[in-house]
């Protein structure tokens, strides 16, 4: 029977390569058939160097990449990174991107950026804005190492369109309201949500207009007497969006004024003790300017009562007391027919003689033919023709006060 025990403590120089130190005992016990005897046992240090041929494969390389944000709008970045993992860290890795979409640098580093400006559609272009997954992936190497030496990884992220704003818009014009030929501003408003750059145009409905930019002048012709021109700004921006806004600029109509009839006048020459008194000649004339009224149903008449230059005395009041008087005679005196008061308008005129001129104005008009203004029939009232003579009106200086 032969044995032997072995014990080491080997340290590995490299994987194939290492050392051993340690003891061994070996003993042999040998007997032939010729009474051969061989009985020995040895025992001592051990050392020597020993080669593996075979172990366990070394682990491969591997890498793995992510994206940071992993999700963003168009034009916003992305940053990739790729983290190697199982190579040897004494040596230096060399790493290169490539990508699906938008525009990478630092392609060669071991985090890269990718631009993403286009890469959810182009509005302005008529490609459709939407949602889109898009793929960066890296290759790792370590150009020391003969074979197992490369690793590869994909990061993954999405690129969402921006949102799409048209322009803001606002309008007014100054004056609102334009007589015939009288011009006005309008002005427009605009702004860009997105900061696009806008172009603007106008267009009316009546009148002229003529503008650029965000404003214009527009003049009010004939034909837009009474209408109301609607004046509509657009602004666009560089991706054909465009909003308008309308300002309302009202011209009223053209008041057509009615012809006011001439129908006559007294004289109150005959009478210098008392100018203001209707004698029997003014009362034939009132006789048939009121059978004349009473044939117009409509329309009333202006009464205007004038001084003479040389009526210093009376010149207050004595053309506004002819015009009262005759009123009153038309609508009190017990002779001749009677006309309703509502129908007389006393008026008191300038100095234009001794004189009370008739006018008939048609329903709906105004006396605009003669310089002249209403009486206050409560100041000065009507009288018979025995009446005294008006009351002069006294004049008084006053001072301004601030």
């Amino acid at each position: 029977m032969d044995y032997r025990a072995i014990g080491l403590f080997t340290y590995n120089f490299t994987p194939k390569f290492g050392l051993g130190l340690g003891w061994r005992y070996l003993d042999v016990d040998y007997r032939g058939n010729h009474q051969y005897i061989f009985d020995v046992a040895q025992s001592g240090a051990l050392a020597g160097f020993y080669f593996n041929w075979g172990g366990k494969p070394p682990v491969p390389p591997a890498a793995s990449c992510s994206a940071s944000p992993m999700e963003v709008l168009e034009g916003e970045p992305v940053k990739v990174t790729a983290t190697g993992s199982n190579f040897n860290p004494k040596h230096a890795i060399t790493y290169a991107w490539t990508g699906n979409g938008g525009k990478l640098s630092g392609a060669n580093a071991q985090t890269a950026t990718i631009d993403t400006t286009g890469m959810a559609g182009d509005f302005a272009k008529g490609i459709l804005a939407k949602t889109t997954s898009y793929t960066a992936s890296a290759t790792l190497t370590d150009p020391k190492e003969k074979t197992n030496n490369t690793a590869s990884c994909t990061a993954n992220y999405t690129v969402n369109p921006r949102p799409v704003h048209p322009p803001v818009v606002s309008s007014s014009a100054s004056p609102s309201a334009l007589a015939i030929n009288q011009s006005g501003t309008v002005t427009m408003t605009a702004s860009s949500p997105d900061n696009r750059p806008l172009t603007y145009s106008w267009s009316s409905t009546g009148g002229q207009f003529s503008g650029s930019g965000t404003s214009g002048t527009l003049v009010a012709t004939n034909a837009d007497a009474g209408n109301t021109i609607t004046v509509t700004g657009t602004a666009t921006d560089d991706r054909k969006l465009s909003t308008s806004c309308t300002a309302a600029v009202t011209v009223p109509p053209v008041q057509k004024v009615a012809e006011v009839e001439d129908w006559g006048e007294c004289t109150f020459e005959k009478n210098p003790k008392k100018p203001w008194r209707v004698d029997n000649d003014c009362k034939d004339v009132l006789d048939k300017l009121a059978l004349r009224i009473q044939q117009m149903p409509n329309g009333k008449v202006a009464i205007v009562g004038y001084n003479h230059q040389t009526e210093v005395v009376n010149a207050e009041t004595i053309g506004s007391q002819r015009a009262v008087n005759i009123k009153y005679y038309m609508t009190t005196d017990e002779l001749g027919p009677k006309v309703d008061p509502t129908r007389l308008e006393p008026r008191k005129g300038g100095a234009k003689g001794k004189t009370a001129h008739f006018y008939f104005v048609q329903q709906g008009t105004t006396l605009t033919t003669e310089e002249s203004v209403t009486v206050d029939e409560t100041a000065v009232q009507g009288q018979s023709r025995n009446a005294s003579a008006p009351k002069k009106v006294k004049k008084t200086a006053t001072t301004p006060q601030q």
